[in-house]
């Protein structure tokens, strides 16, 4: 079996911030600027808990959390998609 890693760039005002790795270990990652949420966000209308990255079959799936500003993925907003 495969094994695939996701990576993911966050950006903020044209910057790049920092870049997350994915690897398969934890099922589900928050996104947010919460304390708690597992990728802390910078930024304007960034929620708490924002956005999900889940573990799928076919690789990885970015869910919208309900967040006001929405989820924006190559400047399109999704509420949920698969990243393969």
């Amino acid at each position: 079996m495969r094994r695939y890693n996701v990576e993911i760039e966050h950006k903020y005002n044209d910057k790049l911030v920092g870049k997350h790795v994915f690897d398969g270990t934890r099922p589900l990652s928050t996104i947010g600027s919460s304390r708690n949420a597992d990728i802390r966000l910078l930024g304007e209308g960034v929620e708490g808990i924002h956005a999900y990255i889940e573990k799928c079959e076919q690789g990885w799936k970015l869910i919208d959390a309900g967040s006001n500003q929405g989820v924006w993925l190559k400047k399109n907003p999704v509420d949920s998609v698969e990243l393969t």
